[in-house]
């Protein structure tokens, strides 16, 4: 039998189609490219996954978040990539971290992407990509997005972690909230300078409490004169009106130095230091 062959143009829906699928037919509008490949920022290509430019699946189903063009994939005889999901993300990563980088305006995108719930695939070994000091760009833009979104100032924890110190804490003597976020962007944010970690804001707590009174001194160890500026105070107070106050209700505890030296009327010179009280 002979074999009849028709040759005709594409339609344009077959040609919207396969067009789509070749990125050197209709390139990306917004993407990164680096020697890995290339970061498509379009809507259309999210998700997508493309090698050297040719279509290969929608992976946003199994959680691709951006759409990827790789340089290096294997693909077996159908087109078919052969690649763990581990190199994916990885090779994923690593085209975020240069992006930011160098486009420092689309850490807003990876910090969306991470502070959700469940954050996709191409973005959750970021931090394992990253060397702080070799990246400054992607750090200070990662913190700049943090603070615009919890506000200046703002601690970040993981998300379901159980806090050392209280929130109420933090809020009233320091003014800083704390914020939850995911582990892998908390991961990120603890590698930003001037992002706190909760280890600094005890340190910070600490620092900023009042040092503990003094125990009071036991009243058999007390100097005379002392005992007797205990007895005046008691003294005093029962002239107040409180008739019922006794000396025993007065506690007697070491006071700082003054810091200008209190003068004896009787000599002109400085009185020894008395200890303090407390009623």
């Amino acid at each position: 039998d002979d074999t009849c062959t028709l040759i005709s143009p594409l339609e344009p829906g077959e040609w919207a189609t396969f067009a789509s699928r070749f990125l050197f037919l209709e390139a990306a509008e917004d993407a990164y490219r680096c020697e890995l490949g290339e970061l498509l920022l379009d809507a259309r290509h999210q998700g997508q996954l493309y090698v050297k430019g040719v279509w290969i699946a929608d992976l946003q189903k199994d959680g691709l978040g951006s759409g990827l063009n790789l340089r290096h994939m294997r693909l077996d005889r159908d087109r078919r990539a052969v690649l763990h999901q581990s190199d994916l993300e990885s090779q994923a990563a690593a085209l975020w971290v240069r992006a930011i980088d160098t486009r420092p305006q689309l850490a807003s995108r990876l910090y969306r992407l991470l502070d959700a719930p469940s954050p996709p695939s191409d973005v959750r070994r970021v931090c394992e990509f990253l060397q702080a000091s070799e990246r400054p760009n992607f750090i200070a833009a990662m913190a700049a997005e943090f603070f615009s979104a919890a506000g200046e100032g703002a601690v970040p924890v993981a998300v379901g972690s159980e806090l050392p110190i209280s929130l109420g804490d933090v809020e009233a003597t320091l003014n800083k909230a704390i914020v939850m976020v995911p582990p892998g962007l908390l991961a990120i944010l603890q590698q930003c300078p001037g992002v706190l970690t909760i280890d600094e804001i005890q340190q910070q707590l600490r620092r900023a409490a009042p040092p503990p009174p003094p125990p009071p001194l036991p009243w058999a160890s007390l100097p005379e004169e002392y005992k007797q500026v205990a007895r005046h105070a008691a003294t005093l107070v029962r002239l107040g009106g409180d008739v019922a106050f006794d000396v025993s209700l007065v506690d007697l505890v070491d006071a700082p130095a003054a810091p200008t030296p209190l003068l004896d009327p009787r000599t002109g010179l400085p009185a020894p230091p008395l200890a303090a009280f407390d009623v």
